[in-house]
């Protein structure tokens, strides 16, 4: 037991409240909280962007960028065991979204287009 808070956000139900999602996830990373993330899905094997259905996720950081004149937010996830590579907007190799400006808003000077970061 670690003595430390315990919450079970699903941003992906309907009637979730994405700024409040948005606002405790910024707050309990600025808490210095551990959090981890999974994909739900029906189907048995991906949940439509590539994440692993079940699979835990460490969150490494949320953050913003500014694409096209309007605010992102984004979240900065590792897969720990190296297996299901994300496949949407925002992917590693999403020439698009990423620009120089944008990479530049990653934290921890993680380049997300390099294979360094990728696994």
């Amino acid at each position: 037991m670690t003595g430390l808070p315990i919450a079970d956000t699903m941003p992906g139900n309907v009637t979730a409240d994405y700024t409040n999602f948005w606002a405790n996830l910024t707050d309990y990373y600025n808490m210095g909280s551990v959090m981890t993330a999974s994909a739900d899905s029906d189907a048995s094997t991906a949940s439509g962007c590539g994440l692993a259905n079940y699979q835990t996720y460490v969150i490494v950081a949320p953050f913003t960028t500014t694409y096209s004149g309007s605010t992102v937010k984004l979240v900065l996830m590792r897969d720990p065991k190296g297996v299901s590579p994300y496949s949407g907007d925002w992917r590693s190799a999403d020439s698009t979204h990423w620009s120089s400006s944008t990479k530049a808003d990653v934290p921890f000077s993680v380049d997300p287009t390099s294979s360094t970061y990728i696994n």
